[in-house]
């Protein structure tokens, strides 16, 4: 589960950032899992949330991460079964 701590921030004194998707300044740190728009659930990493509408953004190792989570998850999922129709 996520975890937002005021006190674990990379953003300075000011407080929240705005946000690039809605322009309400509501963007906070958050640490831990985090769920993708696809459903897909990201262990351990770091990103910012905006509290108004959601969005997520990733700093380029976190970003990283985040690749590097979902292409191990591709080599490990079954191959799909191909239908031969007679």
């Amino acid at each position: 589960m996520s975890n937002y701590n005021p006190n674990h921030s990379k953003l300075g004194s000011d407080g929240p950032a705005t946000c690039f998707n809605c322009g309400k300044r509501a963007m906070v740190l958050k640490v831990g899992e985090c769920r993708m728009l696809d459903g897909c659930i990201v262990p351990d990493v770091e990103y910012l949330e905006c509290l108004a509408c959601g969005e997520k953004l990733f700093d380029g190792p976190n970003t990283d991460k985040v690749v590097g989570y979902r292409k191990s998850l591709r080599r490990r999922s079954p191959k799909p079964k191909t239908l031969t129709y007679a």
